[in-house]
């Protein structure tokens, strides 16, 4: 029913149905799609009231909405790829659409985001834009533009372990439906045994796809985010 709403450009009816949806219980699958849908619908809702309406405080009371459930989600631990690519796009929209006056108002807020999410932004395409348009927009150079960078070749996963087996040297990453190996020495910033064992099942990472004797594994693994 919020696609049919969406298709029509009722995003107010859109988000109120997905918003319903959030309170029932759903498989963690469906609540990270149900999440994603609502972040991008709050975006749209508020290019509408920018674009369509003139409404600025309007579309930056959804905008806020959206930053705000995808921040719900962060602290929940139910981050994904695509998730995070549409929160990258209501950033990238905010700042690129919103007159300079109002996106002064919110500064602060959007760099913070930008500071806390920078691991997770770096997996988008949309990353260098940020950096580009929030420098354009207060023309202060606040961040490096090389500071975040996009790099295609990383792939999203998930940590699989069994968190009552925390002795053994390795995990597994689940990313899109492969299973690939991964040696507690090809975590960046895993230093000692106390931090090998506060890994979780679930915890999204980032990664390079290589080889180790026995054949395809991960390699360069980054946690972003922390449980």
């Amino acid at each position: 029913m919020s696609r049919y709403y969406t298709v029509n450009q009722n995003y107010s009816e859109a988000i109120e149905i997905n918003e319903s949806l959030t309170q029932t219980i759903l498989n963690p699958k469906d609540k990270i799609v149900v999440y994603t849908d609502l972040i991008s619908l709050y975006g749209r809702k508020a290019y509408n009231k920018m674009r369509v309406e003139d409404d600025h405080h309007g579309a930056i009371e959804a905008y806020n909405k959206g930053f705000d459930t995808f921040e719900m989600c962060s602290n929940l631990n139910i981050l994904d790829y695509k998730m995070i690519k549409a929160f990258s796009e209501i950033l990238m929209q905010f700042i690129n659409i919103v007159s300079p006056v109002h996106v002064n108002e919110n500064k602060e807020r959007i760099r913070d985001l930008i500071n806390k999410y920078s691991s997770q932004l770096a997996l988008t395409p949309n990353v260098s834009r940020i950096i580009t348009k929030f420098n354009e927009k207060f023309e202060n150079k606040y961040f490096e533009q090389d500071s975040l960078k996009y790099d295609s070749s990383k792939l999203v996963g998930k940590i699989q372990r069994n968190n009552e087996i925390l002795e053994r040297p390795f995990v597994f990453i689940a990313s899109d439906n492969v299973r690939y190996y991964a040696n507690k020495i090809d975590f960046i910033e895993i230093n000692s045994w106390v931090e090998w064992k506060n890994i979780q099942n679930g915890q999204l990472v980032s990664f390079d796809v290589g080889e180790n004797y026995e054949g395809v594994c991960a390699k360069n693994i980054k946690i972003l985010e922390v449980k």
